[in-house]
């Protein structure tokens, strides 16, 4: 759902993304630097754009619930 950028106390840049699955349910996952870099950037084009984030709201992630079924929490 959301990909922010966060750098440690040597200086080292980390991206995380927080999922959230159909029920609610959140997970964060770190990225590796060149695929969060490029997820972050395109994340950000997406949040500026309003036509672009309802799209993704509404196509984009429906979709994929479909695609990766109905989840189930451990």
């Amino acid at each position: 759902d959301r990909v922010r950028k966060e750098m440690d106390s040597q200086e080292q840049v980390h991206y995380i993304a927080t999922l959230i699955d159909a029920n609610g349910a959140t997970k964060e996952l770190e990225l590796d630097a060149e695929s969060g870099a490029q997820l972050y950037k395109t994340m950000k084009i997406i949040e500026s754009n309003p036509l672009l984030e309802r799209v993704y709201r509404k196509i984009v992630m429906g979709f994929l619930d479909q695609v990766l079924g109905k989840p189930t929490i451990e």
